[in-house]
Parts: structure tokens; sequence; C-alpha cells
């Protein structure tokens, strides 16, 4: 998911977009300890069961979820459409097309970089 995150947004926002998954992530771990902490003395020991269908929610929810997602910019070039990939930077950035040559220029060097590994 990160990766995904730093492929789709602007290179301002990708550091501060990054921190805030990781922060979801450690809220989430604290969630999970808190509602074990409580459920772990419910009677017959049915705790276990109601902290593993609480875990299930969310997964579920993110996994049919990355289904929906659209390719990123770096896959669309990758798969030789420049003018696709510009026009999802305009969309997916909410700025004019003169405004995403140089993030679409950063990103055909980067691929070209790659490429000559």
């Amino acid at each position: 998911m990160p990766l995904y995150v730093s492929e789709m947004e602007p290179y301002k926002h990708r550091g501060s977009l990054n921190v805030l998954f990781q922060l979801s992530i450690t809220v989430g771990i604290l969630y999970a300890n808190v509602v074990n902490y409580f459920t772990q003395k419910m009677a017959n020991g049915e705790g276990w069961r109601v902290s593993l269908d609480g875990a299930a929610v969310p997964a579920l929810i993110i996994g049919i979820s990355a289904f929906l997602l659209p390719n990123t910019p770096n896959s669309i070039l990758k798969k030789g459409n420049p003018t696709k990939e510009r026009e999802m930077l305009c969309r997916i950035w909410g700025i004019s097309d003169r405004e995403v040559e140089a993030g679409f220029n950063d990103i055909v060097e980067a691929t070209k970089a790659m490429k000559d590994r």
C-alpha cells in the first residue's frame, strides 16, 4: 500500500501520506489490543472469535477495494502509453496538463533509469 500511495500522489504529499499510513497501522494495532483485552474475559472462551471476526471485516473491505484501484502512472508508462499516463496524472492530481509536465518527466526519467539497470 505505501508503494501504491507513493506512485499515485504528487511528490509534495508522498511523505505525509506514508506517515499517515504508518500511523493508521499503529492505531489499528492499539485498537486490536484493546479489543483483545476486553474480549479475553468473555464467557465460554468465545472472545477469540469476536476478535478474529472483528479483524476480518476491515481485511475484507481492503481486499475487495484493492481490485477497484486504478493502475498507477508508472504501470501505464511501462505498458507504453504516455498519453494515457498524462491523462491519469491530470485526473488524480487535479491539475492542468501544463502543470503535470514536471511530474510526468520525473516518472519518465525514473522509468528509464530502472530499465538501464
